[in-house]
């Protein structure tokens, strides 16, 4: 096994906790550029910031450099707090990809513009030459390439989980400010048609989620058996599907656009998913969420249970949240048709 990642250290560790002999891995690590190299970056970085500035005005620059969804829509939970408190009314907001942009939608945030990675590199490359003088500020905990990373050492370390960091070290909010859901927009014509396009029931579709991105993912056979339990006692059943993923045997493909899957799974009334940004996004719909947790993921100093749980970071606290051993998954499927045995069917 040949890792070639700044995350070498949890991926090496998730390996060994599959079973892997640690004498089969190799780390390789990423190469740095030269000095020469982060000059001409952080040239190219200001000229992209007087763009910007010359567009939309001489604001202040939001960086989002990290492609997870669930990250951009924990910013968003607090992005108005952050603002009041610092008497901030414009801004420009960058992202790194489209989903990302999505999201922002949700909280209505403004100005949004989606680069490319390389040129958020460049960004970043300049903020290191010349700090709160450029007047950008990463939205991120401990972003790789700033070098001087000591905080993710203290990811999950006494109950620093992934809101509480955000709240602390991102945002410099008090303890006691919560995370704020956003209030759903009305997109009733855009689900009638969705839920008339694939024949789903409101409030009798139970939608599936088997892909992760950061977690791992649970084998097909497992969401293929289940599927055709809830069908047998009634269920609609459908996946939510990426441009890439199929759906699973049994189950419509529904492509639910980041900034309307809240409507989407609340119309819905049920939703089955391993734990990835999609959950944080889902979060503050009025629907039965069951989020599955592998056991044997870490995520620094604790779990990743501990760490992106919805209670833990404060943005529910009626989700059903299961962690399953892989080896004993027959167990974790007893978990969840249980949640459904007294459900009435429409």
């Amino acid at each position: 096994f040949f890792l070639y990642s700044s995350y070498w250290q949890e991926m090496q560790e998730q390996l060994i906790n599959d079973g892997i002999d640690k004498d089969r891995i190799y780390v390789f690590y990423p190469t740095d550029i030269t000095l020469n190299d982060q000059f001409v970056s952080a040239e190219n970085g200001k000229k992209m910031v007087d763009e910007m500035r010359k567009e939309y005005g001489d604001y202040i620059i939001f960086l989002c450099p990290y492609t997870g969804t669930g990250d951009i829509y924990l910013i968003g939970t607090f992005f108005d707090n952050y603002l009041k408190k610092n008497g901030i009314q414009k801004y420009i907001f960058v992202v790194v990809t489209e989903p990302c942009r999505k999201v922002t939608k949700i909280f209505d945030i403004k100005n949004v513009i989606k680069i490319f990675q390389k040129q958020c590199s460049d960004l970043v490359e300049y903020y290191k030459l010349c700090g709160e003088n450029t007047r950008i500020k990463i939205l991120n905990d401990s972003w790789w390439e700033l070098k001087a990373n000591l905080l993710q050492r203290f990811r999950g370390y006494k109950g620093l989980y992934f809101t509480q960091i955000f709240r602390k070290f991102v945002f410099d909010l008090e303890d006691d400010i919560l995370p704020i859901q956003p209030k759903l927009k009305n997109v009733d014509d855009e689900m009638k048609t969705i839920f008339q396009d694939n024949n789903l029931k409101n409030k009798n579709t139970i939608v599936i989620s088997p892909y992760s991105n950061t977690l791992s993912d649970l084998p097909m056979v497992f969401w293929e058996d289940i599927t055709k339990q809830l069908k047998d006692s009634g269920f609609d059943v459908c996946t939510n599907c990426g441009c890439k993923e199929r759906p699973v045997a049994g189950t419509t493909g529904v492509y639910i656009p980041l900034d309307i899957a809240p409507q989407f799974i609340e119309k819905a009334g049920y939703f089955i998913g391993v734990r990835s940004g999609f959950c944080d996004c889902i979060s503050a719909a009025e629907a039965t969420l069951i989020i599955l947790y592998n056991r044997r993921n870490r995520f620094f100093n604790c779990s990743a249970y501990e760490y992106f749980s919805l209670k833990n970071m404060e943005l529910r606290d009626d989700a059903i949240e299961l962690e399953y051993d892989i080896d004993h998954i027959e167990e974790l499927m007893k978990q969840i048709l249980v949640q459904f045995r007294n459900v009435p069917k429409i």
